[in-house]
């Protein structure tokens, strides 16, 4: 037999393998051993009928302040929420939705990591956030154009 057909048939072992091997593969991976992480990609994994770690929170804040309303792990405190929190100020309504550390017991929550900040006067922050201000990358708008009459 020559070289080149000694290649050709080394490769065709290679691309159609033997059903014992394919076999092995999928009694490997599909053993219940192998982590989900670990399992080939094209593999369908099956989900849980529900996620038992997430809560919603809902708190009023008193004498009118505001609102907020998260997802957080209930496993994890001071854990990373996402959600909207809404709170009065002496110059009108804002509103803050995005991400934010809280315990979810505690009082008041602090955007964190992502979120967009509306103010009452309608300027807004798209952007991050660390311990309640804006840090890191992020875009300010100033308030929208006032409308109106007026005599010039």
């Amino acid at each position: 037999s020559s070289y080149l057909q000694d290649v050709l048939a080394a490769e065709s072992r290679l691309i159609a393998p033997s059903a014992s091997l394919v076999d092995d593969k999928k009694a490997l991976f599909s053993s219940p051993q192998v982590p989900p992480m670990m399992q080939p990609l094209d593999e369908v994994l099956d989900l849980p009928e529900t996620l038992q770690d997430l809560a919603v929170v809902s708190r009023e804040l008193g004498d009118g302040l505001g609102r907020f309303e998260a997802v957080h792990n209930k496993h994890l405190a001071k854990s990373l929420m996402s959600g909207t929190f809404e709170s009065s100020t002496p110059s009108g309504f804002m509103r803050y939705e995005g991400t934010f550390l809280n315990d979810p017991h505690g009082q008041v929550p602090t955007p964190s990591g992502q979120g967009v900040r509306t103010n009452p006067d309608g300027s807004t922050y798209s952007g991050q956030w660390k311990s309640g201000q804006p840090h890191g990358h992020g875009e300010w708008r100033g308030p929208p154009p006032r409308r109106g009459g007026g005599v010039g």
